[in-house]
């Protein structure tokens, strides 16, 4: 059997990002299924893998990495949507219709810089040497923790 490792702090930090997109996606499903229409909102899937992290499971750890690199490969994508203006502009899920135009582009601007930071961060943590060897095999047994 392997030794009983502890999680990095900072994965820890990584793991309750996911969480916490994971129940916003959730919530923002439910939000449009109670105004009668349907969301499908992929986000949920961080929940298992921010829970995952916190368990140690090494597949959580893989979907992790990949769900960030998936959004940092949207991000040119986002990036157009907001600058030609071909979608409506949404903060939390909140629209900013309230807002001219411009501010509203350039609030959603600064909230897709603080996204791509956030998950530049995430990446960074999840491939620091401190993560990786609490994700490596045991050199004795062969075994993921």
């Amino acid at each position: 059997m392997p030794p009983f490792r502890r999680a990095p702090q900072r994965l820890k930090y990584v793991a309750y990002l996911f969480l916490i997109q994971g129940f916003s996606s959730m919530a923002s499903m439910v939000a449009g299924v109670l105004a009668g229409k349907v969301n499908i909102n992929l986000g949920v899937l961080c929940v298992p893998i921010g829970w995952g992290l916190l368990k140690l499971n090494p597949n959580s750890y893989r979907w992790a990495k990949f769900w960030c690199k998936l959004c940092l490969w949207l991000t040119p994508l986002a990036l157009l949507t907001i600058v030609t203006g071909a979608g409506q502009f949404k903060v939390m899920g909140a629209p900013l219709t309230f807002l001219p135009t411009g501010a509203a582009r350039a609030l959603a601007l600064v909230w897709l810089a603080i996204g791509v930071g956030v998950i530049l961060w995430q990446l960074n943590v999840l491939n620091s040497e401190p993560v990786q060897r609490t994700f490596a095999p045991h050199v004795e047994t062969g075994e993921l923790p």
